[in-house]
Protein backbone atom coordinates (compact mmCIF):
# COMPACT_ATOMS: atom_id res chain seq x y z
CA UNK A 1 0.00 0.00 0.00
CA UNK A 2 0.72 3.67 -0.29
CA UNK A 3 1.38 6.63 2.33
CA UNK A 4 1.09 9.67 1.72
CA UNK A 5 2.78 8.72 -1.55
CA UNK A 6 5.15 6.77 0.02
CA UNK A 7 5.45 2.99 -0.69
CA UNK A 8 4.50 1.36 2.35
CA UNK A 9 4.96 -2.04 3.44
CA UNK A 10 3.65 -3.37 6.74
CA UNK A 11 5.27 -6.93 8.39
CA UNK A 12 4.52 -8.47 11.59
CA UNK A 13 5.91 -11.33 13.39
CA UNK A 14 5.75 -13.32 16.80
CA UNK A 15 6.99 -11.84 19.66
CA UNK A 16 9.21 -14.29 20.29
CA UNK A 17 11.37 -13.99 16.97
CA UNK A 18 14.39 -12.23 16.17
CA UNK A 19 12.30 -9.80 14.42
CA UNK A 20 15.08 -8.82 11.84
CA UNK A 21 15.01 -7.34 8.75
CA UNK A 22 17.91 -7.41 5.93
CA UNK A 23 18.98 -4.53 3.69
CA UNK A 24 21.77 -3.66 1.29
CA UNK A 25 24.99 -2.10 2.95
CA UNK A 26 24.14 1.25 1.03
CA UNK A 27 20.88 1.81 2.45
CA UNK A 28 19.69 4.38 4.94
CA UNK A 29 17.45 3.93 7.39
CA UNK A 30 15.07 6.56 9.78
CA UNK A 31 13.26 5.77 12.46
CA UNK A 32 9.97 7.53 11.91
CA UNK A 33 8.36 5.85 15.07
CA UNK A 34 9.25 3.00 17.79
CA UNK A 35 12.92 2.19 17.79
CA UNK A 36 15.42 0.16 16.24
CA UNK A 37 19.12 -1.24 16.14
CA UNK A 38 21.45 -1.58 12.95
CA UNK A 39 24.25 -3.07 12.07
CA UNK A 40 26.42 -3.47 9.01
CA UNK A 41 28.12 -6.70 8.24
CA UNK A 42 29.92 -6.82 4.41
CA UNK A 43 27.26 -5.78 2.01
CA UNK A 44 24.53 -5.96 4.54
CA UNK A 45 22.28 -3.94 6.89
CA UNK A 46 20.60 -5.52 9.45
CA UNK A 47 17.67 -3.85 11.61
CA UNK A 48 16.10 -4.84 14.81
CA UNK A 49 13.39 -3.86 15.94
CA UNK A 50 11.67 -4.80 19.68
CA UNK A 51 9.03 -7.14 20.21
CA UNK A 52 5.74 -6.10 21.52
CA UNK A 53 5.65 -2.97 19.93
CA UNK A 54 5.03 -1.46 16.72
CA UNK A 55 7.97 0.67 14.75
CA UNK A 56 8.04 2.03 11.45
CA UNK A 57 11.16 3.17 9.42
CA UNK A 58 12.20 5.01 6.36
CA UNK A 59 14.31 3.88 3.61
CA UNK A 60 16.65 6.04 1.48
CA UNK A 61 18.98 5.38 -0.79
CA UNK A 62 22.71 6.30 -0.44
CA UNK A 63 22.81 10.54 -1.10
CA UNK A 64 19.26 10.78 -1.11
CA UNK A 65 16.29 12.78 0.66
CA UNK A 66 13.48 11.55 -0.30
CA UNK A 67 12.27 8.16 0.93
CA UNK A 68 12.11 5.14 -1.61
CA UNK A 69 10.23 3.28 0.75
CA UNK A 70 8.35 3.12 4.82
CA UNK A 71 8.63 -0.11 6.41
CA UNK A 72 5.77 -0.50 9.33
CA UNK A 73 6.05 -3.91 11.60
CA UNK A 74 3.40 -4.24 14.00
CA UNK A 75 3.09 -6.02 17.46
CA UNK A 76 1.62 -9.61 17.48
CA UNK A 77 -1.25 -7.99 19.17
CA UNK A 78 -1.60 -5.47 16.84
CA UNK A 79 -1.48 -7.64 13.92
CA UNK A 80 -4.51 -9.17 15.39
CA UNK A 81 -6.46 -5.99 15.29
CA UNK A 82 -5.10 -4.92 11.67
CA UNK A 83 -7.11 -4.85 8.48
CA UNK A 84 -7.07 -2.85 4.97
CA UNK A 85 -9.90 -1.56 4.59
CA UNK A 86 -11.06 1.35 1.53
CA UNK A 87 -11.78 4.65 4.00
CA UNK A 88 -12.79 8.10 2.60
CA UNK A 89 -11.56 6.99 -1.19
CA UNK A 90 -8.67 5.01 -0.37
CA UNK A 91 -7.05 1.61 0.87
CA UNK A 92 -5.97 2.34 4.21
CA UNK A 93 -4.51 0.47 7.22
CA UNK A 94 -6.44 0.17 10.31
CA UNK A 95 -5.48 -0.77 13.75
CA UNK A 96 -8.86 -0.49 15.82
CA UNK A 97 -8.35 -1.18 19.85
CA UNK A 98 -11.12 -2.79 21.91
CA UNK A 99 -13.09 -2.74 18.81
CA UNK A 100 -14.18 -5.17 15.81
CA UNK A 101 -14.56 -3.91 12.24
CA UNK A 102 -18.38 -4.87 11.61
CA UNK A 103 -18.63 -3.33 7.90
CA UNK A 104 -16.77 -2.72 5.42
CA UNK A 105 -19.10 -1.31 3.32
CA UNK A 106 -20.95 1.12 2.11
CA UNK A 107 -18.28 2.93 4.98
CA UNK A 108 -16.29 1.43 7.82
CA UNK A 109 -17.87 0.43 11.02
CA UNK A 110 -16.70 -0.36 14.60
CA UNK A 111 -18.24 -2.42 17.31
CA UNK A 112 -16.98 -2.30 21.10
CA UNK A 113 -18.42 -2.64 24.45
CA UNK A 114 -20.95 0.34 25.13
CA UNK A 115 -19.53 3.18 27.22
CA UNK A 116 -16.46 1.97 25.94
CA UNK A 117 -13.98 4.91 23.67
CA UNK A 118 -12.48 2.89 20.63
CA UNK A 119 -9.04 3.91 19.26
CA UNK A 120 -8.57 3.63 15.47
CA UNK A 121 -4.69 4.23 14.35
CA UNK A 122 -5.24 4.77 10.48
CA UNK A 123 -2.54 4.99 7.61
CA UNK A 124 -2.30 6.76 5.36
CA UNK A 125 -2.88 10.05 7.35
CA UNK A 126 -4.44 12.69 4.75
CA UNK A 127 -7.24 13.05 3.32
CA UNK A 128 -9.52 11.62 6.25
CA UNK A 129 -13.17 12.89 7.13
CA UNK A 130 -14.72 11.33 9.61
CA UNK A 131 -18.56 12.02 10.73
CA UNK A 132 -18.96 13.84 13.85
CA UNK A 133 -18.44 11.83 17.30
CA UNK A 134 -14.85 10.80 16.18
CA UNK A 135 -12.07 13.17 17.94
CA UNK A 136 -8.45 14.13 16.28
CA UNK A 137 -5.98 11.90 19.09
CA UNK A 138 -2.26 12.09 19.70
CA UNK A 139 -0.62 9.39 18.01
CA UNK A 140 2.45 7.86 16.61
CA UNK A 141 3.64 9.06 12.99
CA UNK A 142 2.95 8.32 10.71
CA UNK A 143 -0.76 7.10 11.49
CA UNK A 144 -3.40 9.68 12.11
CA UNK A 145 -5.50 8.63 16.01
CA UNK A 146 -8.75 9.02 16.05
CA UNK A 147 -11.18 7.76 19.34
CA UNK A 148 -15.18 7.50 19.69
CA UNK A 149 -16.90 6.95 23.07
CA UNK A 150 -19.65 4.93 22.38
CA UNK A 151 -22.99 5.33 24.44
CA UNK A 152 -23.46 4.09 28.22
CA UNK A 153 -24.64 0.98 28.47
CA UNK A 154 -28.30 0.50 28.94
CA UNK A 155 -29.83 -1.22 32.12
CA UNK A 156 -29.28 -5.00 32.31
CA UNK A 157 -31.81 -7.33 31.55
CA UNK A 158 -32.87 -9.66 34.72
CA UNK A 159 -32.54 -13.46 35.27
CA UNK A 160 -34.44 -14.77 38.08
CA UNK A 161 -35.19 -18.32 39.01
CA UNK A 162 -38.34 -19.70 38.06
CA UNK A 163 -37.93 -22.94 39.13
CA UNK A 164 -35.72 -25.95 39.46
CA UNK A 165 -32.98 -25.44 36.38
CA UNK A 166 -35.30 -22.88 35.03
CA UNK A 167 -34.91 -18.83 34.85
CA UNK A 168 -36.43 -16.22 33.07
CA UNK A 169 -34.64 -13.60 31.49
CA UNK A 170 -36.55 -9.98 31.48
CA UNK A 171 -35.52 -7.13 29.11
CA UNK A 172 -36.97 -3.47 28.49
CA UNK A 173 -37.52 -3.23 24.48
CA UNK A 174 -36.24 0.24 24.74
CA UNK A 175 -32.71 -0.58 26.80
CA UNK A 176 -31.91 -2.71 23.76
CA UNK A 177 -33.37 -0.55 20.73
CA UNK A 178 -30.38 1.30 19.61
CA UNK A 179 -28.00 -1.65 20.46
CA UNK A 180 -25.76 -3.59 17.93
CA UNK A 181 -25.34 -6.89 19.96
CA UNK A 182 -27.08 -7.24 23.16
CA UNK A 183 -24.94 -10.29 24.56
CA UNK A 184 -26.14 -11.81 28.00
CA UNK A 185 -23.56 -14.41 28.59
CA UNK A 186 -24.56 -17.31 30.83
CA UNK A 187 -22.42 -19.25 33.32
CA UNK A 188 -24.36 -22.47 33.63
CA UNK A 189 -23.80 -26.01 34.96
CA UNK A 190 -25.51 -28.75 33.77
CA UNK A 191 -25.68 -30.90 30.50
CA UNK A 192 -27.79 -28.89 28.25
CA UNK A 193 -29.02 -25.57 28.76
CA UNK A 194 -32.23 -24.87 26.12
CA UNK A 195 -33.26 -21.36 25.64
CA UNK A 196 -37.35 -21.11 24.70
CA UNK A 197 -39.41 -18.06 23.62
CA UNK A 198 -42.72 -17.88 24.09
CA UNK A 199 -43.11 -21.41 24.50
CA UNK A 200 -41.11 -22.47 21.33
CA UNK A 201 -37.64 -23.52 21.44
CA UNK A 202 -35.04 -21.30 19.92
CA UNK A 203 -31.74 -22.72 20.49
CA UNK A 204 -29.80 -25.26 22.91
CA UNK A 205 -26.17 -25.53 24.06
CA UNK A 206 -24.34 -28.57 25.23
CA UNK A 207 -22.26 -28.32 28.30
CA UNK A 208 -18.48 -27.70 27.72
CA UNK A 209 -17.02 -26.25 30.24
CA UNK A 210 -17.54 -22.40 28.94
CA UNK A 211 -20.00 -20.19 28.89
CA UNK A 212 -22.89 -19.72 26.65
CA UNK A 213 -23.40 -16.50 24.90
CA UNK A 214 -26.83 -15.31 23.69
CA UNK A 215 -27.62 -11.92 21.59
CA UNK A 216 -30.92 -10.88 22.63
CA UNK A 217 -31.30 -8.31 19.98
CA UNK A 218 -31.37 -11.26 17.45
CA UNK A 219 -34.64 -12.30 19.31
CA UNK A 220 -37.86 -10.86 18.72
CA UNK A 221 -39.96 -8.82 20.65
CA UNK A 222 -42.49 -12.00 21.19
CA UNK A 223 -39.65 -14.06 22.39
CA UNK A 224 -38.08 -11.87 24.48
CA UNK A 225 -41.20 -11.32 26.42
CA UNK A 226 -41.49 -14.76 27.65
CA UNK A 227 -37.56 -15.76 27.58
CA UNK A 228 -36.70 -18.84 29.82
CA UNK A 229 -33.44 -21.03 29.68
CA UNK A 230 -33.55 -24.27 31.31
CA UNK A 231 -30.92 -26.26 32.44
CA UNK A 232 -30.74 -30.08 32.41
CA UNK A 233 -29.55 -32.16 34.98
CA UNK A 234 -26.07 -33.78 34.45
CA UNK A 235 -26.10 -37.20 31.89
CA UNK A 236 -23.32 -39.58 33.28
CA UNK A 237 -23.36 -40.93 29.48
CA UNK A 238 -21.68 -37.73 28.52
CA UNK A 239 -17.92 -38.05 27.28
CA UNK A 240 -15.29 -35.86 26.99
CA UNK A 241 -16.12 -33.08 29.47
CA UNK A 242 -15.80 -33.90 33.13
CA UNK A 243 -19.11 -33.59 35.51
CA UNK A 244 -19.16 -29.96 37.13
CA UNK A 245 -18.35 -30.03 40.79
CA UNK A 246 -21.39 -28.83 43.21
CA UNK A 247 -24.73 -29.14 42.83
CA UNK A 248 -26.51 -29.71 39.41
CA UNK A 249 -28.16 -27.74 37.50
CA UNK A 250 -27.70 -24.45 38.15
CA UNK A 251 -26.58 -21.17 37.04
CA UNK A 252 -23.95 -19.62 39.39
CA UNK A 253 -23.59 -16.98 37.39
CA UNK A 254 -24.09 -13.85 34.08
CA UNK A 255 -22.86 -11.39 32.66
CA UNK A 256 -23.97 -8.29 30.38
CA UNK A 257 -21.95 -7.19 27.36
CA UNK A 258 -23.97 -4.87 25.24
CA UNK A 259 -22.14 -3.53 22.56
CA UNK A 260 -22.51 -0.58 20.27
CA UNK A 261 -21.58 0.82 16.90
CA UNK A 262 -19.49 3.67 15.68
CA UNK A 263 -19.54 4.74 11.67
CA UNK A 264 -17.01 6.41 10.01
CA UNK A 265 -18.51 8.54 7.45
Amino acid sequence: MSGDDVPTFVYWAPDWTDRALAFDASVVLTRESGSFTQTVTGTERIARVPAGRRTSLLVRGAGTRAPRARIVVLSEAESLDAVVAPLNGRDRLIIARKAQLSGLAPTVRFTARAGSVITADILPAGGLAPRAGWERAQGSAPFARYTFRLGAAPTAPKVTAAGTGRWRITSDPADLADLTEAQLILDYRGGEATLTGAGTRITNDLYHGETWTIDLKNLTDTDRADLLVDVAAWDDAIDGIARPSGTLPRLPGWTWNPMREAVWA
